[in-house]
């Protein structure tokens, strides 16, 4: 099962509510893709901090068998989400790898797939 982060960067100066609840819709519609898992993402606290797990607003990681259809799923999601939601983007990343979507339009829906495609390929893949 591969697993990968999703920030959304929404406009405006720091309005985390409005990144809240922007990332919670993306995390929505996600879900609607059969076979993934979708959670905020979660780290441990800051050195001197409390016990448990911190929750990032705009992260997402997204979890599953990431088949060729469930690219293109997650790739449809990407571009409608980010037609209708005033989001300016989203970063995917795995590692120290990362793809970023902006403003995609349904036009560019075959390059999102072919992109998180190369994201998600092994290093070793023959791709």
């Amino acid at each position: 099962m591969r697993s990968v982060r999703m920030d959304v960067v929404v406009d405006g100066p720091g309005d985390a509510r409005r990144q809240d609840e922007s990332t919670r819709q993306l995390a929505r519609d996600l879900r609607q893709v059969g076979g993934l898992s979708v959670t905020p993402l979660e780290t441990a606290p800051a050195a001197g901090g409390k016990s448990g797990t911190v929750q990032h607003i705009g992260a997402l990681v997204v979890s599953g068998v990431l088949s060729a259809a469930g690219l293109k799923a997650i790739s449809d999601v990407i571009v409608a989400y980010l037609a209708r939601s005033g989001a300016r983007q989203i970063t995917l990343r795995d590692g120290d790898r990362e793809v970023i979507v902006s403003g995609a339009a349904a036009a560019d829906v075959a390059e999102v797939v072919r992109n998180i495609d190369k994201l998600l390929a092994r290093p070793d893949d023959d791709r």
